[in-house]
């Protein structure tokens, strides 16, 4: 029954017309968009309104929770895959698993631009599950390093994950304002939860990188919009960025748009916004 009224509000003309009445709205809130992960409700105009109404229904907001920071990161050390005598994988190995097809576009692109001695940093990057995934194919270079910049409770556990499996490799950090030096910059499905202020921040980093990764981004061909998306414990501003004007941001520094590719893994379907709903989000590369 629930799976009905979810596709009914969210991608038939009902949901439009359900929206306006304010009963309803408030119902499909509070039985089903805070009590499922990843449920998206409502469209708003800037990021502060959608964070006051994300407050209203969960009375938090943001990723730094407990609960999250546990379903990001496991207890499991991730093992990197080996090869036999006979150049074949080893069945005993257990590979960091990919689950979305986007990220092999994201570990081609780093096999392409690490080089010796290069700092990476990874916005967003819970335990560090791209420098896993990485590793799991490819060595690092030389002197390379590997930060992750996340929130606290999550960096607590990735850190703890890192100093388990002994790699000196990957490093972590709670404030992107304490990054001073970045030649790779990535964000797999991060910055669309940052406030404006926090984008800005992203941005400014990315002068100092000689190339940008960005997946699983929301663009879209009308201007700048929010939704609210449901952590069950937590919920979180999400934002649909205009295309034209999210690249323009990294252009503006001498960034220049390398490749793109779509996500059709993750798909956005906003409750009472069918109008608003996409079918794929987006990942990008600039280099410099």
């Amino acid at each position: 029954m629930w799976n009905l009224i979810r596709i009914a509000v969210t991608r038939t003309a009902v949901g439009t017309w359900l929206g306006k009445i304010p009963f309803v709205r408030r119902a499909y809130d509070q039985y089903y968009w805070s009590r499922k992960m990843n449920a998206f409700s409502g469209v708003y105009q800037t990021y502060e309104s959608a964070a006051a109404a994300c407050e209203m229904d969960h009375h938090r907001v943001g990723w730094n929770d407990a609960d999250l920071a546990q379903n990001l990161v496991t207890d499991d050390v991730p093992r990197r895959r080996s090869l036999g005598d006979a150049g074949e994988f080893k069945a005993a190995d257990k590979p960091v698993f990919v689950g979305q097809t986007s990220t092999f576009a994201v570990l081609l692109w780093l096999s392409k631009l690490v080089k010796p001695g290069c700092r990476i940093v990874d916005v967003g990057g819970a335990g560090g599950i791209v420098y896993w995934q990485y590793r799991d194919y490819f060595k690092l270079p030389d002197g390379a390093t590997w930060t992750v910049v996340d929130m606290p409770e999550t960096v607590a556990r990735g850190r703890a994950a890192a100093e388990r499996a002994g790699t000196t490799e990957l490093t972590f950090e709670t404030d992107l304002a304490a990054i001073k030096a970045c030649d790779i910059l990535i964000s797999s499905g991060c910055i669309q939860y940052m406030p404006p202020e926090g984008f800005a921040k992203f941005c400014k980093l990315s002068e100092l990188a000689y190339a940008v990764i960005i997946n699983k981004i929301a663009l879209v061909d009308r201007p700048n919009y929010w939704s609210r998306q449901s952590f069950v414990s937590t919920s979180s501003p999400y934002l649909f960025a205009n295309g034209r004007q999210f690249i323009q941001s990294f252009t503006d520094s001498g960034l220049k748009l390398k490749d793109c590719w779509h996500v059709p893994e993750i798909t956005r379907d906003i409750a009472f916004a069918p109008r608003h709903r996409l079918s794929q989000t987006t990942g990008v590369v600039f280099v410099r």
